[in-house]
């Protein structure tokens, strides 16, 4: 009997162990492996790993890791299938993570077959560049449109289409320096003048010219048209389509004495290292290497597949540690983005979180669009990524209705974005009409055009609301477009936001046009276009050609917005508060309600060309005081034409009764960016009291928590600017 007893507690901890085991497995669910050794036959096990990641992600089922060993992975992967909450479907690099995983969108030039341009296959191309341009016929249905050579030296170069001018930045501050010049035009939508280079350039009727307005707007919008007539005797390009800005029915001229442009897509114009073109009639590829040889000798990348993820109506996965490059354009947008979540009509694509992934040298990084007031792209996290080297929008979220629940709940966090955007009218953030927006501590540093740009819903009575820029540091934006911006905000009513704790630096503007009409660049920090409700608080915005500060209103109403405890230094304007009356089509009740219901208070303005600018349709709508005004040529202009000097002075004077002005030495080391405050700063203690009670504001003034004027707050054990 004892024999039994003892016995017992054996059998029943044997018969627990089977169901210990598989509930182990159930939480921790399915584990599945992806190598370029494997085959898709195989069980997806580590040691006997699957070949194909669209193959995993067809077999996978909610809480699935999908782990894929380092190594090189040419696929578009279309996601039919996603996780349940709290199950995501996670698609992540090996668990080892001793090597990267690469997912490209190209094909290697050395599984082609090339040769030599000859006299028949090469006629169009000068005689003499014939010898050093090899075609080959694509065996694949999609048309490249990027390409780059890895250099013997290490380095990625890219090739362009063949173009004139040829490609050529010897500063990418002014990237359209080297351009041509339509100095014999006048303003016009249609045509082109340029005598000196189109006389004798071969006919390039049927190809693209790439225009930077020069007309009624100078070097602040690019416009790409099909060249339907080339006159070479005149040296004039016609184009059916008009070039100029057009908004609300208005059109401007955009072609003007000041107007630069190239030309692409003639094989004619294929005459230097490090041009291509490709015949779509033929599907042959034309390639001049940077390096001499054969093609299918080098190491080049030709854009082929245009998404590495594409979801569509399908929620809760993971996409995590991976690297994602040489994704092309597709003809069709929507399938164009390294990874893209599109609203299906009904379904909710929901739940995404793309985290530690680098995205490079595409034609779009992440994309979520919305066509359709039932289909919803809602709570996606981009975290951690490096989205760099794209030519269109690196992060584009587009509502495509004026439905506010479409798109919603976006959080872009700690990443960096990095080089991009030097394709016309291409944003380094890129968010319309969505709602609930988290941008926070990224670094999104030099971009040909803006850093940040957030649209509203315009006229529409929808108010976009819930969006947060805080604690990025944007720095190096504008670089071939004029008039733009580090952050800008544009068109309609916002509430619940802000644009608080940033660093935005460097705007250049420089454009061939401004350089001419003006002697410089032009652009700014932010720019408040045509919108209002925006709370703009403890930001240094610094060294800038245009404003620090910029509110335009001119077809839609700016009023209601604050700016609180910043600084705007090295700029032309530290604030500008503007009046539309400049523009031929501003809207009348835009410019008798622009400012009201202003803040401007606590503000430091600091080595300006003017400090404060303002002209409000009603100054007693307008709250200013308690600034302070360092070393600007001029401190407070206030435009008013309608007051005599005396009494605009006398208004000015109510207005900043508890302003100062001070010096240089109110900070550490501004001039090295250093805007920590000294213990005898005569900011300390110098803005608008919180607190009523005289005694206890002494008291939190000694002890550091005093109210200061600035974004930088004096702290005893502490930096008084952590923003820096």
């Amino acid at each position: 009997m004892k024999r039994i007893v003892l016995f017992l507690p054996f059998m029943i901890i044997a018969f627990m162990m089977p169901l210990a085991v598989n509930r182990v497995i159930s939480d921790s669910g399915l584990k599945l492996y992806v190598s370029t050794e494997g085959k898709d036959t195989n069980p997806g096990t580590k040691d006997r790993p699957l070949r194909t990641l669209q193959h995993a992600l067809d077999t996978a089922i909610p809480g699935t890791t999908i782990y894929i060993m380092p190594g090189i992975y040419r696929e578009s992967v279309s996601i039919e299938k996603g996780g349940k909450p709290g199950k995501p479907i996670t698609v992540t690099s090996d668990e080892s993570k001793t090597g990267i995983v690469e997912i490209l969108g190209s094909e290697p030039s050395s599984r082609l077959e090339w040769k030599m341009c000859s006299n028949i296959t090469c006629s169009e191309i000068n005689l003499k560049n014939r010898g050093n341009v090899y075609v080959t016929t694509l065996v694949w249905q999609e048309q490249p449109h990027l390409l780059f050579e890895r250099l013997s030296d290490g380095s990625l170069e890219r090739l362009n289409l063949a173009r004139a001018p040829n490609y050529k930045v010897t500063d990418q501050t002014r990237y359209q320096q080297h351009w041509w010049v339509a100095v014999d035009s006048v303003l016009s939508t249609t045509t082109l003048t340029d005598k000196s280079n189109l006389t004798s350039l071969q006919d390039v009727s049927n190809a693209t010219a790439f225009i930077s307005d020069g007309g009624s707007r100078c070097g602040s919008a690019f416009y790409q048209r099909l060249i339907t007539k080339h006159d070479r005797r005149s040296g004039e390009l016609q184009f059916t389509e008009p070039v100029g800005f057009s908004i609300f029915g208005s059109q401007e001229q955009g072609i003007g004495p000041d107007t630069t442009y190239y030309i692409e897509g003639k094989l004619s114009l294929l005459d230097a290292p490090g041009e291509w073109y490709f015949d779509k009639e033929k599907k042959l590829l034309y390639l001049w290497p940077f390096e001499q040889g054969n093609p299918k000798d080098l190491n080049i990348e030709i854009g082929r597949r245009s998404f590495a993820f594409f979801l569509n109506g399908i929620s809760n996965i993971v996409i995590d540690g991976l690297s994602l490059k040489y994704f092309n354009r597709n003809s069709d947008l929507d399938k164009t983005g390294a990874i893209i979540l599109l609203g299906k009509s009904g379904q909710t694509t929901n739940s995404i979180t793309i985290n530690k992934t680098e995205i490079a040298y595409s034609h779009s990084g992440i994309k979520a669009v919305s066509h359709n007031t039932q289909a919803f792209v809602n709570d996606v996290t981009i975290e951690n990524a490096d989205v760099h080297h794209i030519d269109y929008d690196p992060v584009f979220i587009f509502n495509d209705t004026d439905s506010t629940n479409n798109l919603s709940v976006f959080k872009i966090l700690n990443s960096r974005i990095a080089n991009n955007s030097f394709i016309p009218e291409s944003i380094g953030v890129n968010i319309i009409k969505a709602n609930n927006i988290l941008i926070s501590g990224n670094a999104i540093t030099d971009h040909g055009t803006f850093g940040i740009h957030i649209s509203g819903y315009e006229r529409n009575p929808e108010v976009a609301h819930g969006i947060s820029v805080t604690k990025n540091t944007v720095k190096g934006t504008c670089y071939n477009l004029t008039s733009c911006a580090g952050i800008k905000f544009y068109g309609g009513k916002f509430t619940n936001t802000r644009i608080e704790g940033n660093i935005i630096q460097n705007s250049n503007g420089w454009t061939y046009c401004q350089a001419q009409r003006d002697g410089k660049g032009s652009a700014h920090g932010v720019f408040i276009s045509n919108a209002s409700g925006i709370k703009v608080q403890n930001n240094i915005s610094v060294d800038h050609t245009g404003s620090a500060y910029l509110v335009y209103p001119r077809q839609i109403p700016a009023y209601g917005n604050s700016f609180i405890n910043n600084l705007a230094g090295n700029s032309d304007f530290g604030l500008f508060l503007s009046n539309p009356n400049d523009a031929f089509d501003y809207d009348v009740n835009t410019k008798n309600t622009r400012h009201n219901d202003t803040v401007v208070r606590n503000n430091v303005f600091w080595d300006n060309r003017i400090g404060f600018d303002i002209d409000p349709a009603d100054e007693k709508s307008v709250s200013v005081d308690y600034n302070a005004y360092i070393d600007n040529e001029f401190d407070l202009r206030f435009r008013n034409k309608a007051f005599s000097y005396s009494k605009a002075m006398q208004l000015i004077n109510n207005w900043d009764a508890h302003s100062i002005t001070t010096q240089k030495s109110a900070f550490i080391n501004p001039d090295q960016g250093n805007f920590n405050l000294a213990y005898q700063s005569p900011l300390r203690a110098r803005g608008e009291p919180s607190i009523p009670f005289f005694t206890v504001r002494t008291v939190l003034n000694l002890l550091g928590f005093g109210s200061d004027i600035g974004p930088c707050q004096y702290k005893w054990f502490t930096i008084s600017c952590p923003i820096l």
